[in-house]
């Protein structure tokens, strides 16, 4: 790993999209995906923060304002891997956005290619 456990990209994900790798506090690597969403539009337990080292920190925080930002693991919105619970929408549409990106999904059902 890099001094300050951030890398641009990670080994390439089948679906052909960008994942950055960040070091977890514990040692091991997490592919997050790039984009970053308000704590409100995920799930508690699916919500991660990077702190000022650049290390991955898996959150769950309750006390956090519902405007306070973070990420989720790319295979979470990876066009490859099953649709996000319909309850967050945010996810559901970058699931759908990057299988339409991809060429993977076509109005939301698998092409022969995905």
């Amino acid at each position: 790993m890099g001094d300050n456990g951030w890398h641009p990209t990670s080994p390439d994900c089948e679906c052909g999209l960008r994942r950055d790798v960040h070091e977890t506090l514990d040692g091991y690597e997490e592919l997050l995906d790039p984009y970053t969403f308000t704590v409100a539009t995920v799930p508690p337990d699916e919500q991660w923060f990077i702190a000022p080292d650049g290390r991955a920190v898996k959150g769950g925080g309750e006390d956090l304002p519902a405007d306070a930002s973070c990420r989720v693991r790319h295979d979470l919105v990876c066009p490859l891997g099953e649709r996000p619970d319909e309850r967050w929408t945010c996810l559901v549409a970058l699931w759908d956005h990057y299988g339409r990106r991809t060429g993977l999904l076509w109005h939301g059902h698998r092409t022969e290619a995905g």
